[in-house]
């Protein structure tokens, strides 16, 4: 997205400087600067993604009866040629270290 929007800035400072409005067309261009420096250090993904990165607060503590299970889902198994099991894949190891701790 952020691309589209540069490629549109550039082209309207190219038209700008066609049209001999050199103050728009610089002005574009600082823009398009601009844009592409601030989301080089992701400022906005930063924004973007503060509310989805925030802890969660759980509001009453886990109810454990005779009837509860935990069903873990592991995100991908990976079978050993040389062996006859199965482990499991990179990305499951944080989830079965939380459904340890649970």
């Amino acid at each position: 997205m952020i691309l589209f929007i540069l490629c549109l800035l550039l082209i309207a400072a190219l038209i700008a400087h066609y049209f001999k409005r050199f103050k728009t067309g610089i002005a574009l261009l600082v823009l398009s600067f601009l844009i592409l420096l601030l989301a080089g250090y992701g400022i906005p993904a930063k924004q973007l993604l503060s509310d989805l990165q925030a802890t969660y607060v759980i509001d009453e503590p886990y109810q454990w009866s005779a009837r509860n299970a935990i069903v873990l889902l592991g995100a991908g198994t990976e079978k050993i040629v040389d062996a006859d099991h199965v482990e499991p894949g990179i990305f499951s190891h944080g989830r079965i270290a939380k459904t340890a701790q649970v």
